[in-house]
C-alpha cells in the first residue's frame, strides 16, 4: 500500500514507512486477536483502577436530578440506570 492511499487527517502518516509502530500489546496478544478475530475485554476490576467502568459523580447527580423533575412513569425507568456507588 502506498502512503498516498493511506492519508486521512485523522491518521497522520510517518515519512518514514519502514519505522517501528510503537506496540500497545504484548505480540501473543495480537496474534490471538488476529486468529480468534474479536476483541478481549477483561473485567474492569482486573484493570487496576478502582474507578474504571464507573460514572462521574456528576453524571449520577444529572441522573437524579432529572428522577426528581420526571413524572411517575419516567421515574421507574430512570432509577433502573443510576449506579449507586
Amino acid at each position: 500500500m502506498q502512503n498516498s492511499e493511506i492519508q486521512h487527517p485523522s491518521f497522520p502518516q510517518p515519512n518514514n514507512l519502514q519505522i517501528r509502530v510503537w506496540r500497545y500489546m504484548e505480540r501473543y496478544k495480537f496474534n490471538w486477536l488476529i486468529d480468534e478475530k474479536r476483541l478481549y475485554m477483561p473485567c474492569a476490576t482486573m484493570l487496576g483502577d478502582s474507578l474504571e467502568g464507573t460514572l462521574p459523580l456528576s453524571e449520577n447527580e444529572w441522573w437524579e436530578k432529572r428522577i426528581k423533575e420526571a413524572n411517575d412513569g419516567e421515574k421507574i425507568f430512570m432509577s433502573s440506570t443510576i449506579i449507586k456507588p
